[in-house]
């Protein structure tokens, strides 16, 4: 605690000397704690107007840093100082997905603005407008609030926010059909991956399992640009963890259109890429095969999707085929006698391992009699060569006094 009240009184109490959190500072120097402070604010907080607590609550778990203010109300218009909602067709088929208070704060703007007005004037968030103070374009939740309103709720309430900010976090990259530049993914890595790791260890994987899963829906339809944020960033079993979730619910719903378009086809192409990366070339084998064939079947014309899968394909299967001709040597090398040739252990290998024609096991005893013989004599030739330097020196006449 007296770590929290230092960074309180050397941070947070700077950036909130114009909000109402500066009226609870008092009663906190008289020695009320910092979550008595927190508390009295938040009670503060729900008594006028309209409730601000979900959306707060959903910004505790949108992640670290500043996050965009579009992951909140999705895509825009902006008339006058007030976003007008506007879904386009495919995000629609995700409001399915959406909780319905937030459903209707972005219906309706006039809400919206009253409950962005009170967290601005609490302190407990910081708002980051544009030129001319009109358009909101990121916010901030201070370290020490967010570990507060973390703690505020209870186990279910907490694992419905937290698929919730995996949602909205994805979709703020990915619609559905197309995947971000790279460059964007990776600018918006960090926080990606504080929400990804939070999903994984808060929301049983019970959950995520076809047929039946309660957040099955909700990840498939943000995990492909999670995979890639994991791919990029090293995480390789975790990519190959969630597109085994993506490809499982596909092949149990998704439409033969689907399995047909060119961004189902980048999928696969993605998870084999992970697959090879982690050695498993016979899966990564059966997704470029299927990419193949899937343009073969339809008579598609060949894309750039289908050239690219065709020289990967023939990439793996030489890696894999070399993979298995490597371990049949390194196989025969155990086996076959020590002193063996090279040339000769890759003919063992040929033959069948370590069934060796009878000449070699007949070549091996004369090489070994051989050299039996030569140690033998070099051994006796140490021994006289000892005794003849040795006989030399009692034989000399003894030294003459100067």
């Amino acid at each position: 605690m007296s770590n929290y009240n230092r960074d309180f009184q050397l941070h947070f109490m700077d950036t909130t000397l114009k909000t109402l959190m500066r009226k609870y500072v008092g009663s906190y120097e008289k020695a009320r704690t910092l979550w008595t402070t927190f508390d009295m604010l938040y009670g503060a907080l729900r008594r006028k107007g309209p409730d601000p607590t979900p959306l707060l609550q959903l910004i505790a778990f949108l992640g670290r840093g500043s996050i965009p203010f579009t992951t909140i109300v999705g895509k825009h218009e902006q008339q006058g100082a007030i976003f007008q909602v506007t879904d386009n067709g495919h995000q629609r088929g995700h409001a399915s997905l959406l909780p319905s208070w937030l459903i209707e704060l972005r219906s309706d703007p006039m809400i919206l603005a009253a409950i962005l007005e009170k967290l601005e004037a609490s302190g407990f968030v910081k708002f980051n407008r544009s030129e001319g103070d009109r358009m909101i374009e990121c916010l901030a939740l201070h370290g020490l609030a967010r570990s507060f309103l973390q703690f505020k709720f209870s186990q279910d309430e907490t694992t419905d926010v937290v698929a919730l900010s995996f949602l909205l976090n994805g979709l703020y990259l990915y619609d559905g059909i197309q995947i971000p530049e790279p460059n964007l993914i990776c600018r918006n890595m960090g926080r990606l991956l504080v929400v990804l790791d939070t999903f994984l260890s808060q929301v049983p994987n019970a959950m995520l399992q076809p047929p039946n899963g309660k957040y099955l829906s909700l990840c498939v339809a943000v995990a492909p640009v999670y995979a890639r944020v994991c791919r990029y960033a090293g995480k390789l079993n975790t990519a190959a963890r969630l597109w085994v979730i993506v490809f499982q619910y596909r092949v149990l719903y998704a439409e033969e259109g689907m399995r047909l378009s060119d961004q189902y086809h980048e999928d696969l192409m993605e998870a084999a890429e992970v697959d090879s990366r982690l050695g498993d070339l016979e899966k990564a084998i059966d997704r470029y095969s299927a990419v193949v064939s899937s343009f073969e079947s339809s008579s598609k014309e060949e894309s750039e999707i289908c050239i690219r899968a065709v020289g990967l394909l023939r990439e793996s299967r030489e890696r894999l085929e070399r993979r298995e001709r490597d371990s049949g040597r390194a196989i025969a090398a155990i086996s076959a006698p020590k002193n063996m040739r090279h040339d000769r252990i890759d003919e063992g290998e040929e033959m069948g391992g370590s069934q060796l024609p009878e000449k070699h096991e007949e070549e091996d005893k004369e090489e070994e009699q051989k050299l039996r013989a030569a140690y033998e004599e070099d051994r006796w030739y140490g021994l006289d060569a000892a005794f003849t330097s040795a006989k030399a020196v009692w034989l000399l006449p003894p030294a003459q006094p100067s």
